[in-house]
C-alpha cells in the first residue's frame, strides 16, 4: 500500500494479513499497526527501491516468521476484539441503545456494507440498533465541494439525525461517515449519553483530506 495519504484504517491491509501476507507501505495513521519491522516504505526514497532490496534480500527473510506474525495482527482485529473495545469505552458497559449515523445507508461500497455488519454485530450482543442517514443523490460530489466551500448542506437529514436521537435515547451515537453528504452541521449532541466520530472522517479536520500525509496536519 504505497500511498503517503494518512489511511484511516486500512481494510485491505488487514485481509492480506488474514492470509499470511505481510504488508509493505508507509507506517504510520491506521497502517501503522499493519507494516512489520522492514517493511516500512519511510525507510526507502520510493517504493521501487524497497522492492529491489526484499528481491536482493528475500534469503535473509523469514517467510514461516512473517506469516505467522501477519496472522497475529490480524487474529487482534476480531468481533470479540471489537466488542470488548467499545465496551471500555463505554466506561466498561456496552451501551444498550445505539444510533449508527452515515451519510448514505444504501448500500454502495464497502463503507455502508460495514455499517450493516456492525448493527449485526451489535444487535447480536443484545443492542437495539438504530441506522440514520440518507441517500446517495446524483449531484453528491458538487455538495461536497460546497460543504467544503464552508456551506451548511442537508439541514433535513441533520433535522433526521436529532429526531432520531430523540426518539430512542441512545447509549451511544455513532457518527460513522458523514463527510459526503452530511457535513459538519450533521455532528448533533447526544443529550442522552455519548457520542462519537470516527476516524474515518479526517474531512472533518481538514479540507483536503487525501493531502494528509501526517498526523500534525490534522487540528480539531
Amino acid at each position: 500500500m504505497p500511498s503517503l495519504f494518512l489511511e484511516t484504517f486500512g481494510l485491505t491491509a488487514l485481509e492480506s494479513l488474514a492470509q499470511g501476507v505481510p504488508v509493505i507501505g508507509y507506517r504510520q495513521g491506521g497502517l501503522e499497526p499493519f507494516i512489520l519491522n522492514g517493511l516500512d516504505l519511510f525507510k526507502y526514497d520510493t517504493i521501487f527501491e524497497q522492492l529491489q532490496h526484499l528481491i536482493k534480500d528475500h534469503h535473509l527473510l523469514n517467510q514461516t516468521a512473517l506469516r505467522e506474525e501477519s496472522l497475529s495482527i490480524a487474529s487482534r482485529y476480531t468481533s470479540d476484539a471489537f466488542i470488548k473495545n467499545i465496551t471500555d469505552l463505554h466506561h466498561g458497559h456496552l451501551p444498550q441503545k445505539i444510533v449508527l449515523v452515515s451519510d448514505y445507508i444504501n448500500l454502495l461500497g464497502g463503507i455502508e456494507t460495514y455499517l450493516y455488519k456492525l448493527k449485526d454485530l451489535l444487535e447480536s450482543h443484545g443492542c437495539e440498533v438504530h441506522i440514520v442517514g440518507g441517500q446517495r443523490e446524483k449531484n453528491a460530489t458538487r455538495k461536497k465541494y460546497l460543504q467544503l466551500a464552508g456551506t451548511v448542506r442537508n439541514p433535513l437529514l441533520r433535522k433526521k439525525i436529532t429526531q432520531a436521537i430523540h426518539t430512542h435515547e441512545p447509549d451511544l451515537v455513532r457518527y460513522h461517515s458523514v463527510l459526503r453528504n452530511i457535513g459538519h452541521a450533521g455532528i448533533v449532541r447526544n443529550p442522552y449519553g455519548e457520542a462519537r466520530v470516527t476516524y474515518h472522517d479526517l474531512g472533518l479536520m481538514h479540507p483536503f483530506p487525501s493531502h494528509v500525509h501526517h498526523t500534525n496536519q490534522v487540528k480539531p
